[in-house]
């Protein structure tokens, strides 16, 4: 009878908590003290997750920078590579065209003087002493050619029709040469320019000056040209 009590109280009891509605959370249980302990299953899952997620954040953001890194790595390699792939190119055009330059039929002058106040064929002028090299010209026909302006640039005109370029200028041609190699330099041309063949009769100092050209009579094209000589030319001009 006894027992039978205890049972229908402890029975009772239970009842009593089911009929207050203490419903335990199914993650709830008991402690070692007896005493309820509510659910942290949720709450752990939450904090294992919230772990988890700052790691695969922080996992995506390194794998992020590597990969900005070898980019960056890769594009500095592409950079580079183009570059020696452009500066290559530059110089194989460089070398292309020193080859061309070096086949070219071409004169250079080295220097140029001028001997004033000169009589040759009972005619006063002056004599033209040129120096220049010469390549890939063997046995051509060479003809220096002087052309003359006036020194503001404009074209001195021939009025005689004796000493003049097809348009009208006055121009002078010397002795034709033929350079016997290759390459080959002549130190000692010249030639006898005239001046009354200037056409300048109007007394006072003139400034003028002139260039000379390399005409290869072979193929109808100049070869060389000087710089610009300047000179005066004295007319009625007493000393």
């Amino acid at each position: 009878m006894k027992r039978t009590l205890q049972s229908l109280i402890v029975g009772s009891a239970a009842l009593a908590v089911l009929a207050g509605c203490e419903v335990m959370d199914p993650g709830a249980g008991y402690n070692a003290a007896g005493y309820l302990v509510a659910n942290q299953g949720p709450a752990m899952a939450s904090n294992r997750a919230g772990v988890l997620g700052w790691g695969l954040l922080g996992g995506l953001l390194a794998g992020q920078g590597e990969y900005e890194r070898n980019s960056a790595v890769a594009n500095n390699a592409v950079d580079r590579a183009a570059q020696q792939q452009a500066e290559m190119q530059r110089r194989e055009a460089i070398q292309r065209r020193r080859e061309a330059l070096e086949r070219m039929p071409r004169g250079v002058f080295k220097k140029i003087t001028i001997d004033h106040n000169v009589e040759q064929n009972l005619q006063k002028g002056m004599i033209v002493h040129m120096n220049a090299d010469f390549h890939n010209l063997m046995n051509a026909n060479i003809r220096p050619i002087a052309y003359f302006f006036n020194q503001d640039g404009s074209k001195l005109m021939d009025k005689d029709g004796q000493c003049g370029s097809p348009d009208g200028q006055v121009a002078f041609g010397g002795t034709v040469f033929n350079p016997p190699y290759e390459h080959t330099n002549f130190s000692k041309l010249k030639m006898f320019i005239p001046y009354s063949q200037f056409d300048i009769t109007e007394n006072g100092r003139h400034q003028i000056k002139f260039y000379i050209q390399l005409y290869n009579k072979d193929t109808g094209k100049f070869v060389a040209k000087s710089e610009f000589q300047n000179m005066e030319y004295k007319v009625g001009v007493q000393e």
